[in-house]
């Protein structure tokens, strides 16, 4: 841990602070964290194996040599990138030393952290070029899809176990918030009232889906409950977490800046061990309109059709959109990627396969 300083006068957040006010809370407060195995580093690169191939046993006759067979091992170099987070304060809550004053400027700093932490580690990278790759961006995890609303927990046995075939334990499930208040309304009989969700034995306010711990984040789409295997999903933390203090660039207003940085960044050695249960449909997509009706590089386009739900991939000419969000049923916009001005055709593709091409223009 290091803190730096312009001047000479900044009191209030000593180095013996800095894990405290940062680290730890970011550690606690971030869903991604909680779920995941996490490796602290020094280094600027981490090599992660991956296993694609186990070696082989066979049965051998006592006196004769032992066949040897070697695993199948690709390699995942992990290199953190970094979020930072900056706030500005006035010199007085700086200069305070108190523990309320001190829990007031990092609380808001880590909060931050953790939540775009969150975003990033379940949803996709889109066109950021330093944002690592999440759960979304993943090409082969176990897909489990309804065409119904929630109803029963069925389908969290069912990804449990998947996870079990490839000799993996579950350890948590993670949904959106709205996803989980219609999860623990469901009951288990009509006219029942006791919920199908289960309780935590050592601490009865957590929920449990088939035994598993069912936590919340909003950075879960709507519509997709994650299981993750702990042993699986690592996030790699440098250990260089910084908390900057600067007087100078406010000076004339008498207030104080506070950066705050970490680097992280997260490695699925077996993908298909993560669990994806979604909500699908029945049919495959419709479009029907695209709005506006020509878009530049990175434009927003809402796109109007039929089926959205359960929405796998979006493409503009055959390039797949870095972003799309699933607005209704009926509507979903999506980020148009990079190419070439001209005929950019739209398809959208659910878990029933892929929509007629839609007439596009890319501005």
């Amino acid at each position: 841990m290091t803190v730096f300083t312009t001047t000479n006068d900044v009191k209030g957040i000593s180095p013996d602070k800095i894990h405290e006010l940062i680290t730890l809370p970011v550690e606690r407060e971030s869903v991604a964290i909680q779920t995941s195995t996490l490796v602290p580093t020094e280094a600027t690169r981490t090599h992660i194996p991956l296993v694609t191939g186990d070696p082989s046993a066979s049965w051998v006759a006592e006196g004769d040599e032992i066949g040897a067979t070697d695993p199948t091992i690709d390699d995942i170099i992990a290199t953190p990138a970094k979020i930072a987070g900056l706030t500005i304060v006035t010199n007085e809550l700086a200069a305070d030393t108190t523990p309320a004053a001190a829990n007031i400027i990092g609380d808001g700093l880590s909060r931050d952290i953790a939540k775009k932490i969150d975003l990033a580690y379940f949803g996709r990278r889109g066109a950021s070029v330093v944002q690592p790759n999440g759960l979304e961006d993943l090409v082969s995890p176990t897909l489990t899809v309804l065409e119904t609303a929630w109803a029963n927990l069925d389908p969290f046995a069912e990804a449990i176990s998947n996870a079990e075939i490839l000799g993996l334990e579950l350890t948590s499930f993670v949904a959106n918030p709205a996803d989980a208040l219609i999860l623990a309304k469901l009951k288990e009989a009509t006219g029942s009232n006791k919920p199908l969700l289960g309780s935590d034995p050592t601490n009865p306010t957590k929920r449990t889906l088939q035994g598993v711990q069912l936590l919340t984040s909003p950075g879960v789409r709507v519509g997709t409950i994650w299981g993750v295997p702990a042993s699986r999903s690592i996030i790699v933390r440098r250990a260089d977490v910084d908390l900057a203090v600067d007087r100078s660039a406010y000076f004339t207003s008498d207030r104080t800046a506070i950066r705050a940085t970490m680097r992280v960044t997260f490695a699925f050695p077996q993908p298909a061990g993560m669990q994806r249960v979604m909500l699908g449909s029945d049919a495959v997509p419709t479009i029907s309109a695209a709005t506006p009706s020509a878009a530049a590089t990175n434009a927003v386009v809402t796109i109007t059709g039929t089926k959205f739900v359960g929405t796998l991939g979006v493409t503009f000419g055959g390039v797949a959109a870095p972003n799309f969000t699933v607005v209704s049923p009926t509507s979903l916009q999506a980020i148009v990627p990079a190419g070439t001005a001209g005929s950019a055709n739209i398809i959208v593709t659910n878990n029933k396969g892929a929509s007629s091409a839609f007439t596009y223009t890319r501005g």
